[in-house]
């Protein structure tokens, strides 16, 4: 059908020829135009012809032996941006292409008119408007049979070479991001055999692309990976058969995979359905991703927590034996406190009461009631309460409060001490300073008696 509307254009043009030469003879006779049946089919010839030439659809224009354009329609003055007066005549078709593309073009015109087989019929070129703007433009040329004139037809496709620069950059940056990626992407049919892998499955497989493409995923899973993965397309398929599900709805699954040496290696694996025009799911795609490090990492913990574990039951048991013992430390402590404390009530005091009673002098006196008043603090928990408040007291100030508590006075102090009053006092201040009494409205031997 094409060839016979090409073959239609060229008898056109063929007649709107002849009937241009006839109207020229017709012209140079200086003769009017003769109203006859020849006449009529000149005029219906030509008034075809530009009808056929204006309504094409195409930018269409005819050229002369020497480039210059003899006629051009309507949609070429729409896209080159000049008119047909402006055009017809005056301007050859090389006027407006682009720089690059005008001595190809040139020689394709020279070669057309000498054999036309010589010259592409169809080829691409760059056109230039009046605006200056560049459009992509097909160009269709033929010969007028019997002439030197030709035929050009004009298709921008400039918004499809945009389209086609546009796929062929983002093919190339998936292409790239597929071919560089780390994880391996892939796509399988229904059987699970594989119809696209990246190249970097070399990298954590060993395998090569090529090696894997048309094999099934039992190549590179092990038998327990293999079987979960089966059941897992199985349970899919049929929940799909039952309810479709969303289109891109993915599933994660963990499988251990056999590099190319014999090792495994635990993968991730992120998949959903590829779906036809019925959204049925007709292939697979997955992002595969290595997890052994994760894996280890996780094992790892498991060991930890479970040795953790044994050690703090080990911990808890030896918490509990030692609490076990401190208890019988403790009774035996107290035990042991209440036996000295009876022993010094019982034993050593009535025998102190009993020299005091007989002839001593002052001094012996003084000495006496040190040691009483010494051996009663040892069974008071007054020098405990002292030393577990870590108030850090010396022991000659341990002395001193022992006998303030006691209501002795200074004076009596320094004599049973043998110290000067002066020192006592010295004494009583620092004590005062360590307790947190220094300027505080208290009496010592009264907060001295709450410790005991």
């Amino acid at each position: 059908m094409k060839d016979k509307r090409r073959k239609t254009k060229k008898q056109l043009d063929a007649e709107l020829e002849s009937a241009r030469q006839r109207l020229a003879g017709f012209e140079s006779a200086g003769s009017p135009h003769p109203r006859n049946e020849e006449y009529d089919e000149i005029m219906a010839a030509r008034d075809l012809y530009r009808a056929v030439f204006e309504a094409t659809g195409a930018a269409t224009i005819v050229i002369e032996d020497d480039m210059r354009i003899f006629l051009a329609n309507k949609e070429f003055e729409r896209l080159t941006g000049y008119s047909q007066t402006e055009i017809a005549g005056s301007m050859k078709w090389t006027d407006f292409i682009a720089d690059s593309d005008r001595l190809i073009m040139e020689d394709y015109h020279r070669c057309r008119r000498i054999d036309q087989s010589s010259a592409p019929r169809n080829y691409e070129i760059r056109l230039v408007n009046r605006s200056g703007e560049m459009k992509d433009i097909m160009i269709t040329v033929d010969m007028i049979e019997g002439t030197k004139r030709s035929v050009a037809s004009f298709l921008d496709i400039t918004e499809h070479k945009k389209r086609d620069r546009a796929l062929e950059e983002s093919e190339q940056k998936y292409r790239l991001l597929a071919e560089n990626v780390l994880d391996i992407i892939w796509t399988t049919d229904l059987e699970l055999r594989y119809l696209y892998v990246s190249p970097s499955v070399e990298k954590l497989l060993g395998y090569t692309a090529d090696e894997i493409i048309g094999k099934t995923v039992d190549m590179i899973l092990t038998k327990e990976s293999l079987l979960k993965a089966r059941q897992l397309l199985s349970e899919d398929r049929e929940r799909e058969r039952k309810v479709p599900g969303k289109p891109f709805q993915s599933r994660t699954v963990e499988l251990q995979q056999v590099h190319k040496d014999g090792t495994l290696i635990w993968t991730e694996h992120k998949m959903t359905f590829l779906r036809d025009s019925d959204n049925r799911p007709v292939e697979i795609l997955g992002v595969t991703r290595d997890i052994s490090k994760r894996r280890q990492a996780e094992e790892a913990l498991r060991r930890s927590k479970l040795e953790l574990e044994v050690k703090s039951k080990y911990l808890e048991e030896a918490n509990t034996a030692l609490k076990v013992l401190l208890h019988h430390k403790d009774d035996d402590k107290i035990e042991f406190q209440s036996t000295v404390h009876a022993n010094v009530r019982e034993l050593i005091l009535p025998c102190i009461e009993k020299i005091k009673a007989c002839r001593t002098s002052s001094e012996q006196s003084a000495f006496l009631s040190i040691l009483e008043l010494n051996l009663r603090n040892i069974i008071s928990p007054f020098l405990r309460n002292m030393t577990v408040h870590h108030f850090n007291l010396t022991p000659r100030e341990l002395q001193v409060a022992t006998f303030v508590k006691e209501g002795k006075s200074s004076k009596e102090i320094s004599e049973l001490l043998n110290l000067s009053p002066r020192a006592i006092e010295f004494h009583r201040e620092n004590i005062r300073k360590k307790l947190g009494l220094r300027n505080k409205k208290m009496n010592l031997r009264s907060y001295l008696l709450t410790l005991s």
